[in-house]
């Protein structure tokens, strides 16, 4: 199976999948995410350290 879309992350706050352009910004070493779902800005790197 091949996937040929666009490439897609999901946000840990509402666990909706979202494409990562334009909604990831790098803020220094982090990705940043701007859910349009849930309108949350996320530090990856700590919601990752959380889990």
């Amino acid at each position: 199976m091949v996937y040929n879309g666009e490439p897609l992350i999901r946000c840990p706050g509402c666990r909706t999948f979202v494409p990562i352009e334009p909604y990831v910004e790098l803020v220094g070493d982090s990705p940043v995410l701007d859910c349009p779902a849930c309108r949350g800005a996320r530090d990856f790197a700590f919601d990752h350290s959380l889990n």
